[in-house]
């Protein structure tokens, strides 16, 4: 668990990240940041670990619970610095949020491991397919607009499509980087919706 103040501009920071710590910090500092919600706003419990230890919990009393990462090395220097002052975590969310961009433009993808931890929010993908039933056509969702995929930096091109009794059973999505092409996306999500609802209503 290590933080790699590499500038005071966290930005920069980020730029100056090397390739192998670009890929794996993103994680360690969402590790970080997840154990000072914990510590400082949690409430601690003693859980067991897979091998039946026992070891200290702290649980949130709100829907932080199902995103967060497990408290962990709570003592370790970096952990406690994180949580320390609103002006250390600050630095390391911005520098967290830097990296995800930097991961992108690096490599042209989202960072899969912070896209699949926004996956398994399924509560959170239930209210998004609610916005999918409150409109008809497609729907973009930009960065922090994305409730989802804020975290991740990612954005959300979607589009419901419905049988033929014209009610919405389901919708179509692509997920990608805030830099995505949209001018070529947009038809081709509405497209396919199209014909995946004429589909079902000529099979109804």
């Amino acid at each position: 668990m290590n933080v790699f103040y590499l500038d005071r501009d966290p930005v920069t920071a980020a730029k100056m990240h090397c390739d192998k710590h670009v890929v794996k910090m993103i994680i360690e500092y969402a590790q970080l940041m997840s154990t000072a919600h914990r510590v400082l706003d949690g409430e601690m419990y003693y859980g067991l670990t897979k091998n039946g230890r026992k070891i200290k919990r702290w649980k949130l009393n709100s829907n932080m619970e199902d995103i967060l990462y497990k408290a962990s090395h709570i003592n370790h220097p970096s952990a406690i610095w994180a949580r320390q002052s609103n002006n250390n975590y600050n630095w390391l969310y911005c520098l967290f949020t830097a990296l995800c961009d930097e991961y992108t433009h690096r490599y042209g993808k989202v960072h899969e491991r912070v896209l699949f931890d926004d996956l398994e929010r399924k509560r959170d993908i239930a209210e998004f397919l609610q916005l999918t039933d409150e409109g008809e056509g497609v729907r973009i969702f930009i960065g922090s607009e994305n409730k989802l995929f804020s975290l991740s930096g990612s954005s959300l091109v979607v589009s419901p499509y419905m049988n033929a009794d014209q009610k919405v059973v389901g919708a179509i999505g692509v997920i990608g980087p805030t830099r995505l092409n949209y001018g070529r996306i947009v038809p081709i999500v509405n497209y396919t919706a199209q014909m995946v609802g004429r589909v079902l209503s000529d099979r109804g």
